[in-house]
């Protein structure tokens, strides 16, 4: 187990300058079964074999504390993640867009295979990981009408690109 720091610090190794890379994760409940891991790593194992390109690929499960954010009121935060689920996911990185297709198809065939451990089942994304066809507002909910105003204020000409 390594900290959010070092994981970090490791990960920029996939985005060199000029690599394309796709990030995906889904919250997920622990334990998290043999057989779940089984399909996820053969999968994985699948995409790599056959995309030796998405060799500096990973899969990642994160494991959070949320119990302060759960404590706060829903409409205190925008945080979508207010349950104590972990997310599950992967960052495929890759140089030739060629792989683009194979590589979207691993992190929507990833979510499926995680979604099967999503037992709260209230929230289905982690928000910083989608492919960016899920639905927003499925995924803040409530939230979803006051982070739009807070989005047009600071965020007028969407620089960060999200939603």
């Amino acid at each position: 187990m390594q900290t959010y720091v070092n994981i970090n610090m490791q990960s920029n190794t996939l985005f060199e300058n000029g690599r394309r890379h796709i990030m995906k994760a889904t919250p997920v409940s622990l334990p998290i079964s043999q057989e779940i891991c089984d399909k996820a790593v053969a999968r994985f194992t699948e995409l790599v074999t056959k995309y030796p390109d998405a060799s500096k690929s990973c899969m990642v499960l994160t494991i959070h504390n949320q119990t302060k954010t759960m404590s706060m009121p829903v409409d205190a935060t925008a945080i979508a993640m207010r349950f104590n689920n972990q997310t599950f996911g992967c960052i495929v990185a890759y140089n030739d867009s060629s792989v683009d297709e194979a590589a979207r198809d691993f992190a929507q065939d990833l979510d499926s295979i995680a979604l099967t451990c999503n037992r709260d089942g209230n929230i289905k994304f982690y928000p910083n990981w989608t492919l960016r066809n899920e639905d927003v507002k499925e995924i803040y909910g409530s939230n979803y009408e006051r982070l739009q105003q807070v989005k047009a204020k600071w965020d007028p000409m969407n620089v960060f690109n999200k939603w």
